[in-house]
């Protein structure tokens, strides 16, 4: 199941059920990822020993083809660890059950999307996730935007109406389909 398809089947179960929905980006997320073997780079230019090479002592940085997969797992383990179970169709979604509660969270790299119950219930995943990661939460006040999405709810309707009108204005800019 790709990406965008269950960030939409979240939507529609927010929407059907008038669950909550919150949304939060992990702060410098691939730092936090252990890793199980060497890797080894070239000192930079500059480096008073040329010739020498050194080895990451600091789990992980952008750009290394580990960086993701690595993440990933480390946000798996912590997130088993608060009761969360990986989907069988898209190890990318989360869910937790507890009694009457339910929960969902739908990764991406280092942001979230997640549905719950009530804001105490959202308040309380935040701080239970802040106990491994530091979170950069998004402005309830403002319109929820996810990939690029802006997602804008009605809930007094029961409607829920998804665009992505400024995404497809720069596309057309990017390739000079603008008139």
């Amino acid at each position: 199941m790709s990406h965008i398809t269950s960030l939409l089947i979240l939507l529609a179960l927010m929407t059907i059920k008038d669950l909550r929905i919150f949304a939060c980006d992990i702060d410098s997320a691939y730092l936090h990822g252990k890793i199980n073997h060497d890797i080894f780079v070239k000192s930079p230019k500059g480096y008073k020993k040329p010739g020498k090479v050194g080895t990451l002592n600091k789990a992980l940085l952008y750009g290394l083809p580990e960086a993701a997969p690595v993440w990933c797992e480390d946000l798996k383990a912590k997130l088993k660890s608060l009761g969360f179970s990986p989907l069988g169709s898209n190890t990318r979604v989360f869910l937790s059950k507890y009694q009457t509660r339910f929960i969902a969270l739908d990764t991406h790299v280092d942001d979230g999307t997640g549905i719950c119950s009530s804001d105490k219930e959202e308040s309380r995943i935040i701080a239970r996730i802040q106990k491994f990661h530091k979170i950069k939460e998004k402005d309830a006040s403002k319109p929820l935007k996810v990939l690029g999405i802006l997602v804008t709810r009605d809930t007094h309707w029961g409607t829920l109406k998804i665009t992505q009108s400024k995404y497809i204005d720069s596309m057309l800019s990017r390739f000079d389909m603008k008139d």
